[in-house]
């Protein structure tokens, strides 16, 4: 018989999915900063970063929890 990697709990596979597009948006926003910087409209970066950085660290601050919480509630399932 193979081995089959454990079934997570809900819980986890959502946080997992939460990372994933989180770090997919840290991914795009500094393409969009890089591509606004190419054309030379440094200002609208800055105005970017403003506003897309209180979001995205205020959402960081959000999952980090969300994923503590996942943890606790996996590791007490086996406990």
């Amino acid at each position: 018989m193979m081995w089959r990697p454990p079934e997570y709990r809900p819980l986890l596979r959502i946080a997992g999915i939460l990372l994933k597009y989180y770090l997919l948006a840290w991914f795009c926003f500094i393409v969009l900063c890089l591509f606004l910087a190419g054309l030379g409209a440094i200002h609208h970066v800055s105005f970017w970063l403003v506003m897309m950085a209180i979001f995205l660290v205020r959402l960081a601050i959000f999952l980090f929890c969300f994923v503590a919480i996942a943890a606790i509630a996996e590791a007490w399932h086996y406990w």
